[in-house]
C-alpha cells in the first residue's frame, strides 16, 4: 500500500484533473535523483497515464506550477492533446487566474492594476531593476482588488494576467503591502498571526475546458489560513 498522501480533487473528467495543493508541497522534481515526494510522484502513482504526457519526464502532466508554499488549484493533463490544449490557453492568457493574498496594511486605492516588469536576482524577483545591465526585464501585470478589510491587514483578490515567477509577492511587496508570512519580500516583518508560510493561495479558474465547456473552479482555503481569517474578524 502506498504510504503517498491522498490528492484533494477538485475536478476530473478524462481530459485533465484539478488539484488543491496543500501548502509544503514541491510540484516536480528538479532532477532525476531529487528525493522529495513531489506532486507530480503523486500524480502518476494515482493516474499511471500521466507518466508519459507532457514535454519533459521530470515534468508529467503538468501545464503550470505553484511555489511549494502557495497552496490552491493545480492543473493537470491526462493525455498529450489535453496538454497542448491547456498549455495554449497559459500561453494565451485565456484561463483567468484568482489568488487570495493577506497583506501587511492596505493599498492606498482599494482596486487597480501594477504594471511593472520584473527580473530574476538569485531566488528572489524584483521591480527594482532600473540602471542593472546585468538584468532582464520581462513584463508583469496584475490586477488586484480588496476582498476584506481588518484592522492591519488586507485580504486582496489578485487576478495575475501574466505568469512570471514569484508576480504577485513581487508586485504586492511595490504597494508597500508584502504578503504576510512572505520570508523573502516581507522579510523584517513580525508575523503576530504565527504563520510559518506566505499567505497566498491559488483560489479560481475559470477556463474553458477541452470539451468546450466554460467552467470556474474553486478551491477552498487551507485550515490555518482560514483560521488566520476567523482570527482576524
Amino acid at each position: 500500500m502506498s504510504m503517498m498522501p491522498r490528492l484533494s480533487i477538485i475536478y476530473e473528467d478524462n481530459d485533465m484533473v484539478a488539484i488543491n495543493k496543500p501548502p509544503g508541497l514541491t510540484v516536480h522534481k528538479t532532477s532525476a535523483d531529487d528525493p522529495q515526494i513531489t506532486l507530480a510522484d503523486m500524480a502518476v502513482e494515482r493516474w499511471p497515464e500521466l507518466k508519459d504526457v507532457g514535454e519533459d519526464p521530470l515534468r508529467p502532466g503538468i501545464v503550470h506550477r505553484l511555489d511549494r508554499d502557495t497552496s490552491g488549484i493545480i492543473l493537470l493533463a491526462k493525455n498529450q492533446l489535453a496538454f497542448a490544449y491547456l498549455k495554449n490557453l497559459f500561453q494565451e492568457h485565456t484561463i483567468r487566474k484568482t489568488y487570495l493574498a493577506l497583506v501587511y496594511g492596505a493599498p492606498a486605492r482599494p482596486s487597480g492594476t501594477i504594471d511593472a516588469p520584473v527580473a530574476r536576482v538569485g531566488t528572489k524577483t524584483t521591480t527594482r531593476i532600473h540602471g542593472t545591465r546585468d538584468l532582464v526585464e520581462r513584463s508583469a501585470i496584475t490586477d488586484y482588488r480588496t476582498s476584506r478589510r481588518f484592522q492591519d491587514y488586507t485580504l486582496l483578490e489578485c487576478m495575475p494576467r501574466t505568469g512570471r515567477t514569484h508576480q504577485i509577492r513581487a508586485h504586492l511587496k511595490t504597494l508597500g503591502c508584502p504578503i504576510v508570512g512572505d520570508p523573502l519580500y516581507a522579510s523584517g516583518k513580525d508575523s503576530p498571526l504565527g504563520l510559518d508560510r506566505p499567505f497566498l493561495h491559488s483560489w479560481k479558474l475559470d477556463l474553458t475546458l477541452p470539451s468546450g465547456t466554460a467552467m470556474s473552479l474553486e478551491a477552498d482555503l487551507p485550515d490555518t489560513l482560514q483560521k488566520v481569517l476567523d482570527t482576524l474578524q
